[in-house]
């Protein structure tokens, strides 16, 4: 019995339904410690075992950084070898790589950041007090909601009004 199928044998009636369903996206909702990251992981592992798909044709997205880093290392663990090219994730991650990879598609400079809103809101501040705006008469955050709202409707900074 190899790796794989130990892995198996250890799960539930529904965790191994999920594991062993390999045709097309499988999406795994459940609560905290229920065994998600275990269930994605052995099923990526399967999928690679039974070579229904090479590492770079797979998208595994979670939503932290630790679930990610955990089946990462994981996965890489079992099979004994590094994954190279797979899709494998925060849903952040995810996006932030794929912008990397087409920016000029999105008229983006290569060399864009990412900043979260905590960031945003002390750049607003930072900006503000340089240009003497009277955080009084203009919050920041105030400027922070006007800018979030234009770039969720897609509108840049030169042709917002």
């Amino acid at each position: 019995m190899n790796n794989i199928d130990n892995l198996i044998k250890n799960l539930n009636k529904e965790q191994k339904e999920a594991v062993l369903s390999t045709e097309g996206p499988n999406l795994i909702v459940a609560g905290a410690g229920s065994g998600k990251t275990r269930v994605l992981t052995t099923r990526l592992i399967h999928i690679i075992d039974e070579k229904k798909a090479w590492p770079n044709q797979i998208l595994c997205v979670t939503f932290t950084n630790k679930a990610a880093n955990a089946m990462r290392t994981r996965v890489e663990e079992l099979l004994g070898e590094q994954l190279y090219g797979i899709w494998l994730g925060t849903f952040h991650s995810i996006c932030h790589r794929i912008l990397r990879m087409h920016h000029s598609s999105c008229d983006l400079d290569p060399q864009f950041q990412v900043i979260d809103q905590d960031d945003q809101l002390r750049l607003i501040k930072k900006i503000q007090l340089s240009a003497n705006i009277d955080d009084k008469i203009y919050p920041a955050k105030k400027t922070q909601y006007y800018i979030n709202q234009h770039k969720d409707h897609g509108i840049r900074a030169e042709n917002a009004s």
